[in-house]
Parts: structure tokens; sequence; C-alpha cells
């Protein structure tokens, strides 16, 4: 994963087509998100659904008391049954210019799991020009399943999503066409390998649009029995069963201007997401995002 990310990193420091953030865009952009989540965290509440911040923005949270620095985007997780609810009945009162998006519910997915964007913005990574979406301003929702406890089972699964998960993406590049991306993976030996063969992997499944094997991803990940231990199928390299005590009950803590949720012991999803989380990376170390154009008001 890392060295993946790093390829990435590096071609895109190479195109004149993407731009990283400024700082004000930066700003903004963290604003936006923050309001976002407002809204979205009001109608759990209204509606007792339990929503919680994930990955990074957890590290953000309980490192910076809100965004990391030079991060842009918010991940969150909810139980299934609530994500579910969420999801198919309640989402429609979050405010108008809102959409959402999520595998064999509502408005279908754009992704293998859910998505809520402000139809009027505009946030355009590389690769998404072509796509028939709203492709505003975001927040990405991860559903977290019940699980059992059976290793063997577990890994069977693991490795099967995992499958699932290359495909549906291979069959996503393959669908959009972007000559913009193409471009960009074309221009690393490596990463024109890699490019190549998805593309053909796409064109092999694609008798199924990627919409079609996100929902077949969601299927075969949902697990609605209630174990008393949950996981994120969506990031299939961290299969081991979570107990239900570490997520829940939620907590709240400052983040920024507002107050977020966290999981009930955020040190534990931290180390086993971060290792040595409270390590502040080097600047030539971090992640960044690179876009093609981002506009607040459309």
């Amino acid at each position: 994963m890392i060295r993946t990310q790093k390829l990435y990193m590096k071609v895109c420091k190479q195109s004149k087509d993407l731009h990283t953030l400024t700082q004000e865009e930066r700003m903004q952009l963290q604003q936006h998100l923050r309001q976002m989540y407002v809204e979205v965290e009001r109608i759990c509440s209204k509606h007792h659904l339990d929503v919680m911040l994930a990955y990074g923005s957890i590290l953000g949270a309980v490192r910076h008391e809100g965004f990391i620095p030079w991060d842009d985007d918010i991940d969150l997780y909810m139980p299934r049954k609530d994500y579910d609810l969420f999801f198919s009945k309640y989402a429609k009162e979050l405010p108008e210019n809102y959409i959402t998006y999520a595998p064999n519910l509502l408005n279908g997915p754009i992704y293998r799991f859910g998505k809520i964007v402000d139809k009027d913005t505009l946030l355009l990574p590389p690769g998404e020009e072509n796509r028939k979406h709203h492709k505003g301003i975001y927040i990405d929702v991860f559903p977290l399943e019940n699980i059992g406890r059976n290793k063997l089972i577990n890994q069977i699964k693991r490795l099967l999503s995992l499958i699932l998960i290359y495909i549906s993406g291979s069959v996503a590049q393959y669908e959009n066409k972007s000559d913009i991306y193409k471009k960009l993976m074309l221009s690393n030996k490596t990463a024109a390998k890699n490019y190549r063969f998805r593309n053909c992997l796409g064109l092999i499944f694609s008798f199924c649009s990627s919409q079609r094997w996100y929902n077949i991803f969601d299927k075969f990940c949902r697990h609605t029995k209630e174990t008393g231990f949950v996981y994120d199928p969506s990031g299939a390299y961290s299969w081991n069963p979570i107990p239900i005590n570490k997520v829940l009950p939620v907590r709240k803590v400052s983040f920024d201007d507002i107050e977020a949720n966290i999981p009930n012991d955020p040190i534990y999803f931290l180390e086993r997401d971060f290792g040595n989380w409270e390590y502040i990376p080097k600047p030539e170390e971090r992640w960044e995002h690179f876009i093609m154009d981002i506009k607040f008001k459309l």
C-alpha cells in the first residue's frame, strides 16, 4: 500500500494537469467538510444512529484536536445497521444540495462504500472527469460489519474481498477512459505496467458495471448477525475482529471549532492503523491529494 501511494504521488507531481491544494484552499475545504460533518451528525443524533470519525480523522482529532494540518478529507465509520438506516431512510433529511451514494442503497454506489457529496461544489481528482455522478466535495462513510472469530473463514473472506476490490477498481478504470489518468500512469514505467494490466482485467470483467461489482462486494461482506465483534471490509487489509466495546459508546472530542464523535477506544484504532501514531512525519513523507480542479460554489 505505501509503495503504491509513493508511486502514485511521484507521477502526480510530474503532471502539469494536476496540483495540490494551496493553503487557502485547504483551509476552506476543511471548513466546508466540518460543516458537512455537523449536518451528518445532526441527522444521526436525531435518529439515534452511531457515527464517528475514522482513519486519519481519528488521528487528527487525538493528535491535533482537529484536522491533521496537511489533511483534506473526513472519513467516518457507522455500524452496519445504522449505516443502512442512514443511507436508505434518513439521508433525505440532509440539506437539499447533498446527495448520497452507497452500494445496494438509495442512489446506488459510486465506490465500494458510502459517500455524501455536496452537489453545489466541485472537487475533481484525476480519472474522475468522465464519470456521470456528482463530483463535489465529499465525505466517505465506511460500514463496520459484524464478524465472527473463526480465523480461517475470515482469511478466506479477506482474500476473496481483496479480489473483488481489485476487479471493481479495474472495471471502473476501464469504464472511465480518462485521458488525463492514462497520460499520468503511462508517464512512469512501473505505473504503466499496472495501468495496462488493470485495463485488461477491467475489459475482461466489464460484463458487469463497476457499480454492479461494488454491489456484489457489499453483499459479500454484509453480515447482519451481531457477534460482539466488527471489522471494516472496505479496508480489507485490516480484517482482525474489533471488540465492539472498542467502538461503542462513541466519545465526543474537540475537532477544531466543532465537536466530533470518535470510537470509544481511539488509541486502539491509531495503533492498528498507524503504529507509532504520535510521530509527526516529515513533509516529504506526508500523503498528498492531487486534483484537477476545486470550486466551493458552482
